[in-house]
């Protein structure tokens, strides 16, 4: 006999709310997450303005097309990356003595570590200098430890400062920086040379309101085209060896993770900033939820934001962000362009660097603004950008939490205990079916997953993943409400419209106990379900659908960023599981607005609705797997697979080094079905093998294993060549001398010669002894970390970065001497006798090898070849006592 639970007294009660059928009420909410995100991606329409001083997209296009098309990739140390900056420089240059007022204002002067070009405009001193320097720094970026040394690194700066009269000694100037090196495989046409354009136009423009006397700073204006990001944010940090840098208060960081749309601010130092950027950006787009994200450390990389907000600037951190399937990768490029994406950037930055440059603030109220780093901004639909502090957003909070409480108690209580019974069982029914949805969507990631189907979602846009995900939940919902009523409960749309409405009553308590900004959309999504379901039902569609679309400009930033992003995440994540996860839960979020909709009418059957999301579900499953061939990866989202030429040395003694083996290496991320694919296609012979620990050939260099490795394997792909096998030795064969080891009271010298043009070398240095000091300027107990060698106690990375920008004679010599000292706490006899050392160099040369070129060729449109030539030396430990020298030459 089947057991039918108590009915509640009100269970066909009249629908009050809304006479639209489940299924009509499910396509209007389609068609507001739509055209939400379709709104959202509209860009401003690229127009030839009468105002020559107004932000042109065709003028700053123009000069993009030759700094990143022609040029192509700009890497540190690379001939590229000197055209680029010499053809920067240029245009600078050429913009001052465009707007110069007199002959004699303009000078030219060289010295032995800058460029300067001086001139005046309408009293405003403007000058430009090259910047060139070296050091050596930590970083500690998403728990990665980075001790580096830096030697000939590049900055071009130009600087406008507030007319003769003017106190500006105050240091409260602004810098707007961006970065113009870019990725070893990418053009960078987005990722930084948007924001260079930007700002080269944006400082034209400056100069031509200054002259027509539109404009009159009232603090300095520096525009840092920095030479060193990509290579760890070393730009930003040699920077801060210039004078200038003590001029600087506030700061515009200008950067792209993707090729789309418009940008946004992710991340704002404080109140002020927040409502200067609010007031003057002509269309201000962000919202605080990426800054939490991003300073939560889930997010995969860093900008220069990082190394300002440590120096202790106060600043703003926008980017581009669709589209990020493009990054760091060949797509990079001018083809990728989206007309307006210029011209949106471009009207911020120079709507916010000439209003704030040319305004006075009032003391009191900015050094009160400044003080509060913890508060709320966000744009609405992009019409208007709101920001308020933390405080004011917890006495919103706990009125809306008051005014829900109150409206939530009287319903449910009104009515006696049945009516309680009646909401707790809709909320466990809420909670219940949302596990068994996500349990669904989890179960066919599984699924996937185990028949080597990874990854599928890839291949199509970011919200085909919303589509397919959001509609098998729907599907599970819908059919889990059907079959309640009729044969378990009878759910009352009363009991499910309280249950929603508590579920983000408790999400906005928690946000609001733990004074986290991004709670701001609960409260405005409780607000609209308080106005629509108990405030005002008559207009309950249309509160619902503004909460509804609220969400969803929200939730669109996410799946962007997310999606494309989980292609690069590896085994930090495994893709099909986060993404399931992701839509599952803020499609439920999204599904809580409407759901009292969905349910209004007690009476209807929703079996049409129920076959309609069975259709949709099953089509989309089909299409995600016979769509794209079954293949997770397109020419437009292509697989990133670093494909490296690595070169072996041994030394079983100090005198007698060991040339051992070379080899390829395939490291691909992420793990995907399509390893063997990839393999195939290489078609190179011998085949792949799989080296680990138990093949008797271990993977070297080490420094690869921080890479992501396929999962079901303990290391990367792997193949060595034949003995009989053709190979250009006299072409390709790195060669690297270390000499002058010897031990002087306790010290150590050491001297790297590099006979590559190299842009970057890690040297790992192993001892049982501490190092107590160096001739590095930073302690050396930064760059320590667990030996990786059983028989040492201590192992210290020291990364060495080189640039050759500084005169055409270093871009000439092939060889970098890689120089420095080491002295040890060899003060007790015990340590003396017992100071071992190892070394162990690991190069990265810039230029690929004539093999590794071949082989690239080979790969599928699909992929995304990141090519390098490795080498690695492994000097065997030797001791260094009394006062004896030891010499390595090879």
């Amino acid at each position: 006999m089947f057991y039918m639970l108590p009915q509640p007294s009100n269970r066909r009660s009249t629908p009050t709310t809304t006479s639209l059928s489940p299924l009509l009420t499910l396509l209007l909410a389609v068609l507001v997450l739509t055209g939400s995100y379709l709104y959202q991606g509209l860009l401003p329409r690229v127009t030839h303005f009468k105002n020559d001083y107004s932000f042109r997209e065709d003028r700053a296009l123009k000069f993009l097309q030759q700094f990143s098309t022609q040029l192509g990739p700009r890497v540190v140390g690379t001939f590229q990356e000197k055209q680029s900056s010499d053809f920067l420089k240029l245009e600078l240059m050429n913009v001052m003595m465009k707007h110069s007022q007199k002959e004699k204002d303009r000078e030219e002067s060289r010295n032995a570590t800058t460029t300067v070009a001086t001139t005046i405009v309408s009293g405003h001193l403007v000058r430009l200098e090259e910047q060139f320097g070296s050091g050596d720094c930590f970083i500690e970026i998403i728990g990665r430890k980075l001790f580096t040394h830096y030697t000939n690194l590049s900055n071009i700066m130009v600087r406008i400062d507030p007319p003769f009269g003017v106190d500006h000694a105050n240091g409260d100037g602004l810098l707007i920086s961006s970065h113009f090196d870019s990725g070893s495989t990418s053009p960078g046409f987005y990722d930084d040379g948007i924001p260079v354009t930007c700002m080269v136009e944006t400082f034209h423009n400056l100069l031509g309101l200054i002259r027509e006397d539109q404009l009159k700073l009232e603090r300095s204006v520096i525009f840092l085209f920095n030479g060193a990001e990509e290579v760890g944010l070393l730009g930003a940090e040699l920077f801060f060896q210039h004078v200038w840098s003590k001029d600087v208060k506030y700061f515009l960081n200008l950067e792209a993770a993707g090729s789309a749309s418009k940008e946004v601010a992710f991340q704002i130092k404080n109140l002020f900033l927040a409502k200067q950027f609010a007031k003057y950006v002509k269309r201000a787009s962000g919202n605080v939820v990426a800054q939490d994200v991003f300073q939560a450390n889930i997010v995969p990389s860093a900008t220069d934001y990082y190394i300002y907000n440590n120096r202790n600037l106060t600043g703003i951190d926008i980017s581009f962000y669709k589209n990020g399937y493009v990054y760091h990768t060949s797509l990079d490029a001018e083809r990728a362009y989206e007309a307006g994406g210029i011209q949106h950037m471009g009207d911020n930055v120079q709507g916010f660097v000439s209003h704030f440059a040319s305004s006075k603030f009032e003391a009191k109220q900015m050094a009160a603004e400044k003080n509060i780093q913890k508060f709320v901004y966000f744009d609405v639909f992009g019409l208007f950008f709101a920001t308020y502090s933390m405080e004011t957003a917890k006495l919103m909070n706990i009125s809306i939490l008051v005014v829900a409480a109150t409206l939530l108690g009287f319903s449910i209580f009104s009515k006696g205990i049945y009516s309680l019974f009646d909401r707790l069982v809709s909320l466990f029914f809420l909670f219940l079916v949302l596990l068994i949805g996500l349990a669904t969507n989890m179960g066919f990631s599984i699924l996937l997953v185990l028949n080597d189907k990874r990854m599928l979602f890839f291949a199509f846009h970011p919200m085909f993943s919303v589509a397919l995900f959001g509609s098998i939940l729907l599907f599970v919902y819908i059919t889990s409400i059907e079959i309640t009523r009729k044969f378990i409960y009878g759910l009352s749309t009363k009991g499910i419209r309280d249950a929603v409405t508590w579920v983000f009553v408790v999400f906005l308590t928690l946000f609001t106990y733990f004074n986290i900004p991004s709670g701001y959309i609960f409260t405005v999504t409780t607000t609209c379900l308080l106005l629509a379901y108990f405030i005002i039902p008559q207009l309950s569609l249309i509160f619902s659908l503004v909460g509804l679309a609220f969400l969803c400009s929200i939730l669109n930033q996410i799946y962007d960023m997310f999606i494309p992003m989980s292609g690069r995440m590896g085994k930090a994540l495994e893709a099909d599981y986060g993404v399931a996860v992701l839509v599952t839960v803020t499609v439920f979020l999204m599904l809580c607005q409407v759901l009292p909709l969905l349910i209004a009418d007690e009476k209807r059957s929703m079996i049409r609705t129920v076959v309609a999301l069975f259709v949709v579900s099953l089509s989309l499953v089909m299409v995600l797997l016979l769509g794209n061939g079954a293949v997770a990866f397109t020419k437009l989202h292509p697989k990133r697979a670093s494909l490296q030429h690595i070169f072996h040395f041994k030394a079983n003694d100090v005198k007698y080094p060991l040339k051992n083996t070379h080899s390829y290496q395939l490291i691909i991320s992420p793990s995907t079905s399509k390893e063997e694919v990839l393999l195939k296609g290489l078609n190179i012979s011998p085949p792949f093998s799989r080296a680990n620990e138990e093949s008797g050939f271990p993977i070297l260099p080490h420094s690869v294993k921080s890479v992501i490795t396929p999962t079901k394997y303990p290391g990367p792909f792997l193949t060595r060549m034949t003995n009989n096998e053709f190979y250009p030795w006299a072409h390709v064969l790195p060669k690297i001398l270390i000499q002058n080891y010897f031990k002087t009271n306790g010290s150590v010298h050491v001297n790297i010669v590099l006979d590559e043009q190299v842009f970057h070398s890690s040297v790992h240095i192993f001892t049982n002894i501490a190092i107590v000091d160096s001739s590095f300027q930073t302690p050396m107990n930064y760059s320590i970390m667990p030996s990786t060698r059983g028989e040492f106690k201590n192992e210290y990375i020291v990364t060495g970065v080189f640039g050759y920008n500084r005169d055409e004679k270093l871009m000439k010599e092939k060889s970098k001497v890689f120089s420095f000292w080491l002295k040890f706490d060899a003060k007790p006899q015990e340590n003396a006798e017992n100071l071992r050392i190892k070394f162990e160099i690991r190069s990265t040369f810039f230029s690929s090898t004539l093999s590794l070129t071949e082989l690239t060729k080979l790969l599928p449109e699909w992929s995304q070849p990141i090519t390098s030539t490795h080498s690695s030396i492994d000097i065997a430990p030797f001791e260094l006592n009394g006062d004896n020298v030891t010499l390595l030459n090879y």
